[in-house]
C-alpha cells in the first residue's frame, strides 16, 4: 500500500510537470501542499531507516572486529599448545628411549647374575661351602662371607636400582602421556570455540551484507522521494510566484522583521550547510531569536502563501506589489492565513525551528520576479 501511494505522488508530479507550464494546470496550492507532506514524511522515513541501519552497520563492523580479534587470540592460544604438545611429545619419545635401555641394563644384568650362579652350580668344585671350609681361621672365614654376601648383594641391588630406574622412567612417561593428552583436550576445546567464533563472524557478515542491501535500497528510495520533492516545490513556488502583484513596489525601506533580535548567524550568498555540510547558495539571512519571538511584516501587502514550505518548515510569504515578496521561514506558529492583508510592523507569525533547521531563528528572504536577492537594500532603504 505504502508503494502504491508514493507511485501515485510520483505519477502526479509527473503529470503536473509534464502537461502542465504554468499555474493554469488547474491544481490547487493544498493539493500540492499535501503532496508535498506526503513526500517529506516519507523523506523522512528513509532517512530515519538510512540511520537505524547505518547504526546497526556499525555496531554489526565493530562486533565482527571483536570476533576476529577473539579467533586470532583462539589461534595463538592453538599455536602456542601445538608447540607445548610437540614438545611433550619430544619428551616422551626420549623416555621411551631411556626405558629401553635401562630395560636392556636390566636384563643385561640379570643375565651376568643367572651365568654366574649357572657357573657356581655346574662347577661342583667350588661352592660356598667349599670357600667356607677352605678358611684358614675365623678371621678368614668371616672376609670371606663378606665377599660373597657382597657379591650377591651387589648383583641383587644392582638389578633393583636398574628395575625402579625403569619404573621411574615408566611413571615420568605416564605423567607426560597425561598432560599430552590433557593438551589435546584443551587444543580440541580451543579448536571448537574458534570454529564457535568463525561461525558467529560468518553471520555477521551476512546480516553486514543484508544491512547494506537495505540500506542501498532505502537510499534510492530517499533520492526519488527527494527528486520528486523538488520537483513538488517547483510547482508550489510558481504557484507563489503566479499570486504576485505585478504592480509597482511603493512600501519604502523595510522595518527589521523580528523586532529586539538582530543578530546575523548567516549572512545572504554561498555558504557550507550547517546540516548538509555541502557548499550551497544560502538565499537570505538567518536572525538568530529566542523561540516564539514575534515575527513582523517589513512591509505593507497580501499574504499569498500561509503554510508548511518543505526545509523552509511553517513559512510564510507577503507580496508587496512589482513583483517584490518577502519570505519567513522556520517559523514555530503562523500568525496570519493566505489572503490576508497586512500591514508593515503586523505580527504574522513566531519564531521557531521548523523544517531544516538546526535552532530557533527566522530565515528572512527577498525575491524579486521570482529570484532571490539579497535583502540588505531593501532593509537599509537603498532602494
Amino acid at each position: 500500500m505504502k508503494k502504491k501511494y508514493q507511485v501515485l505522488a510520483l505519477l502526479l508530479v509527473v503529470i503536473l510537470l509534464w502537461y502542465s507550464p504554468g499555474i493554469s494546470m488547474g491544481v490547487s496550492l493544498e493539493e500540492l501542499q499535501q503532496a508535498q507532506e506526503e513526500v517529506e514524511e516519507k523523506i523522512n522515513r528513509y532517512k530515519n531507516i538510512i540511520q537505524t541501519t547505518q547504526k546497526e552497520i556499525t555496531s554489526v563492523s565493530s562486533e565482527m572486529a571483536s570476533l576476529d580479534q577473539r579467533i586470532r587470540a583462539r589461534e595463538i592460544e592453538i599455536e602456542a599448545l601445538e608447540t607445548t604438545i610437540a614438545e611433550k611429545m619430544d619428551l616422551i619419545a626420549s623416555l621411551e628411549e631411556d626405558i629401553v635401555m635401562a630395560e636392556l641394563g636390566f636384563i643385561d644384568r640379570q643375565k651376568t647374575m643367572q651365568a654366574r650362579l649357572r657357573a657356581i652350580y655346574e662347577n661342583k668344585d667350588v661352592s660356598f661351602l667349599d670357600v667356607m671350609v677352605d678358611a684358614t681361621d675365623m678371621t678368614d672365614f668371616l672376609v670371606r662371607f663378606e665377599l660373597l654376601t657382597r657379591l650377591a648383594g651387589g648383583d641383587i641391588n644392582m638389578l633393583d636400582d636398574l628395575d625402579a630406574q625403569r619404573k621411574e622412567l615408566e611413571s615420568m612417561k605416564l605423567s607426560l602421556v597425561a598432560d599430552q593428552m590433557a593438551l589435546q583436550d584443551t587444543k580440541g576445546e580451543l579448536e571448537s570455540s574458534q570454529a564457535s567464533l568463525s561461525s558467529a563472524k560468518n553471520s555477521k557478515e551476512s546480516l553486514q551484507e543484508k544491512l547494506l542491501s537495505e540500506k542501498a535500497l532505502a537510499q534510492k528510495a530517499l533520492d526519488e522521494e527527494e527528486q520528486s520533492n523538488k520537483e513538488i516545490e517547483k510547482l508550489i513556488k510558481d504557484y507563489i510566484a503566479s499570486q504576485a502583484n505585478k504592480g509597482v513596489y511603493e512600501g519604502g525601506k523595510f522595518s527589521w522583521p523580528t523586532p529586539g533580535n538582530s543578530r546575523i548567524t548567516s549572512q545572504y550568498g554561498w555558504r557550507i550547510h550547517p546540516i548538509t555540510k555541502t557548499k550551497s547558495m544560502h538565499t537570505g539571512i538567518d536572525i538568530a531569536a529566542p523561540r516564539n519571538a514575534a515575527i513582523v511584516a517589513v512591509a505593507g501587502g497580501k499574504v499569498i502563501y500561509a503554510a508548511w514550505y518543505g526545509a523552509y518548515g511553517n513559512c510564510t510569504i507577503i507580496d508587496h506589489g512589482g513583483g517584490l515578496t518577502s519570505m519567513y521561514g522556520h517559523q514555530n506558529k503562523l500568525g496570519v492565513k493566505e489572503g490576508e492583508i497586512v500591514l508593515k510592523g503586523d505580527q504574522i507569525g513566531y519564531v521557531g525551528t521548523t523544517g531544516l533547521s538546526t535552532g530557533n531563528h527566522l530565515h528572512f528572504e527577498v525575491r524579486l520576479q521570482g529570484n532571490h536577492t539579497t535583502p540588505w537594500p531593501y532593509l537599509n532603504g537603498e532602494v
